[in-house]
């Protein structure tokens, strides 16, 4: 059946409120002025905390937040390559290329780097028959993620504090970087560690500047000093230091308040390990987060009652280019965004695809997609051009923003995908449509006129639509005014699942050798319509993709030697599964196994390595 987003249920749900703004709480009653302005003292910021936090305690009611214990922390580029210049080999798939974003595998083409259960573990990948575990080393607390840069490893992890130290916002957990220098990767040596309070949104790396997005809240803080209000860093530099996390004057709030969420931007530069890490610091929620190599897009949605439900999208916009975090200014747009595929940035102009209206109850009449182009006018970021009035009655289901065109997907009974024309901000048009069975969660570029989606087969009954195999189409957009499909693969049946539907950097599209591999759980033997398929597979999947050939399967090499009981990706079975190509091989990653094959043979799987 069709799936009612977290935004969806947030909207529609009652809440118990007095009527003023608060962040994520109350609704705000009147149109919220976009815009930042900076603190001018500490008092200033310890006014506007106790303020805030009042109102956010009326809102929910004055409950109070559960603590958490101390965790015992431990002491102290674009996708694709060549090692020396011998071997191609693929990396993370990345929204744009030069911004690099975490992962749990990194590879030089040589060597796998895997952050996961608690370790950095590093695996030797070449040649395939020599795989085996070199390095490893311990790793604080929950690891989400890392980077891999210029002999380093980063690792990121989720911890709750530092021993014997307080950190202002405790009860959100906090954020550890540990940087490992892996020139040796059979002795990875801790060269820096780090903790900042906050819980982990997302991070982007360019070059050699890190960019962690951290979100905390503090309902419940209460401190005499106006200092602590401000959250707070944990230096691991020989006997370690405790600081809190940049000057009043680095933290701005909402023309319009936006309770007491605190969203910072942490810089870590990664040459030059002993410089201080440098924040800058939002008094308000930050949801969808977006980067380009130029700069760095905060968005946070309010919400209003009324005889029509409204949304708003509110952006804030910071400049990235240099060692300093740098804010330029704020914007709204009508509506709501999906994920940062929803924006991209070209020629300094940012592109907003957005949902405007509901699927039921008030305003579904004015359900439609809107795409909105924003200029930079002073600190303000002015919509210089829309798209109205896209896919009436349908949601928006996949987005995607590439040089002068943009590439959108709505889905209500068939998968319509929208070819936008770009090129001129102030008239942005669409410009082509072609409706296909089923939909797509997730739209990626292959090379300049073609594209390839990843989605669900769709069974419609009546008024029902039953959501059935995993669905992979290639398209061609060469002629924008008159898109093509060229190919549509459906693998399995209802309950097929996969983990790139939810997370982009599952998938792997390998140019060099025109591969492709998506991790699959199958699901065989449905029915149609509402029943489920009986899981037979989970694995990975790896097609040679070509516009003359459409998808031609090489194979697919299974990542559990059994079965599956559930192709659920959030059951812990298996957490994730990860796909690299070298050359002409190409592995599957999991936190407990690597195997490989060449593309030549792939089910054969000849290579395995059971991670301890």
């Amino acid at each position: 059946m069709r799936r009612m987003t977290g935004l969806w249920v947030l909207a529609l749900a009652p809440l118990a409120c007095d009527g003023q703004l608060g962040g994520g709480c109350c609704p705000p009653t009147e149109e919220s002025v976009a815009g930042l302005m900076q603190f001018s003292s500490a008092d200033e910021l310890q006014r506007y905390f106790l303020e805030q936090g009042q109102m956010a305690r009326r809102c929910r009611g004055g409950g109070a937040m559960d603590g958490i214990g101390l965790f015992m922390a431990m002491a102290p580029e674009a996708s694709g390559g060549r090692q020396d210049g011998s071997e191609a080999f693929s990396d993370t798939n990345l929204q744009e290329a030069g911004v690099d974003e975490a992962d749990v595998v990194k590879t030089d083409g040589v060597h796998f780097f895997i952050a996961a259960e608690g370790q950095l573990r590093i695996v030797k990948a070449r040649p395939p028959e020599e795989l085996a575990v070199v390095g490893q080393a311990d790793v604080p607390g929950q690891v989400e993620a890392m980077y891999l840069y210029d002999g380093k490893a980063v690792v990121l992890s989720s911890v709750s504090g530092v021993p014997g130290e307080h950190f202002a916002f405790a009860a959100d957990g906090q954020t550890a970087v540990t940087v490992f220098d892996v020139s040796d990767v059979t002795a990875p040596t801790v060269v820096r560690s780090m903790v900042f309070d906050g819980w982990l949104n997302t991070s982007r790396r360019i070059e050699g500047r890190l960019r962690l997005i951290l979100t905390m809240y503090g309902y419940d803080a209460a401190p005499q000093d106006p200092d602590g209000w401000r959250p707070r860093q944990y230096i691991g530099d020989g006997s370690g230091r405790f600081e809190t996390m940049g000057r009043y004057d680095d933290f701005y709030h909402p023309v319009t308040p936006d309770g007491v969420g605190i969203t910072s931007i942490v810089s870590v530069d990664l040459d030059d390990l002993g410089a201080d890490p440098q924040s800058v610091s939002v008094l308000g929620d930050a949801e969808v987060v977006y980067a380009s190599r130029e700069a760095l897009y905060l968005t946070d949605s309010k919400y209003g009652y009324g005889s029509t439900p409204r949304q708003t999208t509110v952006f804030h916009k910071f400049d990235i280019t240099g060692d300093q975090v740098v804010y330029v200014g704020s914007g709204s747009v009508t509506g709501r965004v999906l994920n940062s595929f929803s924006l991209g940035e070209h020629e300094s102009y940012l592109r907003v695809a957005t949902t405007v209206g509901w699927m039921g109850g008030q305003g579904a009449d004015t359900l439609r997609t809107q795409v909105h182009v924003l200029g930079d006018s002073g600190n303000s970021l002015v919509e210089v051009g829309t798209i109205d009035g896209l896919a009436p009655g349908e949601d928006l289901y996949a987005a995607r923003f590439v040089g002068d065109r943009g590439f959108l997907i709505t889905f209500v009974k068939v998968d319509p995908l929208f070819v936008l024309d770009l090129s001129d901000p102030a008239d942005p048009r669409a410009v082509g449509e072609l409706e296909v069975p089923g939909y797509g969660e997730y739209i990626h570029p292959m090379g300049e006129n073609h594209l390839i989606t990843l989605g669900k087969d769709a069974d419609v009954d009546g008024q029902m639509i039953w959501y059935q195999g995993v669905q992979l189409c290639l398209f061609d957009v060469s002629d924008p005014n008159d898109p093509q499909l060229l190919d549509r693969v459906v693998l399995g049946t209802r309950g097929t699942e996969s983990e790139a539907l939810n997370d982009h950097h599952a998938f792997n599209y390998f140019a060099d050798q025109d591969a492709l591999a998506v991790p699959i759980c199958l699901s065989e033997g449905g029915l149609g319509g509402p029943i489920l398929g009986e899981p037979t597979f989970r694995g990975l999947y790896v097609y040679r993709v070509t516009p003359g050939g459409g998808f031609e399967l090489l194979g697919r090499i299974a990542t559990q030697d059994e079965p599956p009981l559930y192709c659920n990706w959030w059951t812990g079975e298996q957490e994730w599964t990860r796909s690299v190509f070298v050359d002409s091989d190409v592995y599957a990653v999991t936190s407990g196994v690597v195997r490989a094959a060449p593309l030549a043979d792939v089910s054969s799987v000849p290579w395995s390595l059971d991670l301890p």
